[in-house]
């Protein structure tokens, strides 16, 4: 059995791996400090075997997770991180590692999800971030742009004044909070739909998937034709055993 961690900006998602398949998914809000007893909390109940972990939130946040697995289990851990290939996956970036890693899980998510297709992956979370698979397995490159909390928080920020949103408004409203909680929903629904289209340009009729902590609540305002995988992260870690793409 392998635990699998995925550390986002905000949220930490986990599952365990094992014969292919992903079992107990969970999440979490990204501990600032006390990590050892939110970990603790989370996993210290668990025997894995190994650790992976694919992380967006800087080398001191794995460097403090790895020694707290090493104290703990003593089982070996590795670190997702982008490269130029893995099996038949090529990453279309010059230099490959500046690639985000929570981008290259993505494309092996996909890829074992969907199989050989043309795809576009988004993931909706802080950031979003847009990328197109091909069906060959090249990475033709993508998107990044401010997810829904950002927005929010830049509009905020750049008008204090403002009231805090409302997330469940429907449009047009009869009041601010309402106003800023649908426009930013649906204006984020109306951009990944213009940006995905920008970065599939090369692609034929790809799949498109959704996955991140906002894809739920953007669905309902994205056209047809597009499925969610809340794990689609973990599934990439889940299939990054190859010693050229962990280590």
């Amino acid at each position: 059995m392998r635990l699998l961690i995925d550390i986002g900006n905000s949220r930490i998602k986990w599952a365990l791996g094992a014969d292919g398949e992903l079992s107990a998914p969970a999440g979490f809000a990204r501990p600032r400090a006390d990590h050892d007893d939110a970990w603790a909390r989370e996993w210290g109940h668990l025997a894995p075997e190994a650790v992976t972990v694919c992380s967006v939130a800087g080398r001191q946040s794995v460097a403090v997770l790895r020694d707290w697995v090493e104290r703990h289990w003593a089982v070996p851990f590795s670190e997702l991180r982008a490269r130029e290939r893995c099996g038949t996956i090529v990453n279309a970036y010059a230099d490959p590692a500046s690639l985000g890693a929570d981008r290259w899980a993505n494309l092996l998510g996909a890829r074992a999800a969907l199989g050989p297709v043309d795809a576009i992956i988004v993931d909706a979370g802080t950031a979003v971030t847009v990328d197109a698979l091909s069906a060959d397995g090249r990475h033709l490159g993508g998107a990044i742009f401010a997810g829904l909390s950002a927005s929010r928080a830049g509009l905020r920020s750049a008008a204090p004044a403002l009231p805090a949103s409302h997330d469940e408004a429907p449009l047009p409203s009869d009041n601010t909070a309402g106003a800023i909680g649908g426009g930013t929903l649906v204006a984020l629904a109306g951009a990944i739909e213009r940006v995905a289209t920008a970065v599939g340009g090369r692609l034929t009729t790809p799949e498109r998937i959704l996955t991140g902590g906002d894809a739920e609540r953007l669905m309902p305002w994205l056209d047809a034709g597009w499925t969610t995988d809340p794990l689609l992260t973990l599934r990439g870690l889940l299939h990054s055993g190859d010693a050229v793409c962990a280590g």
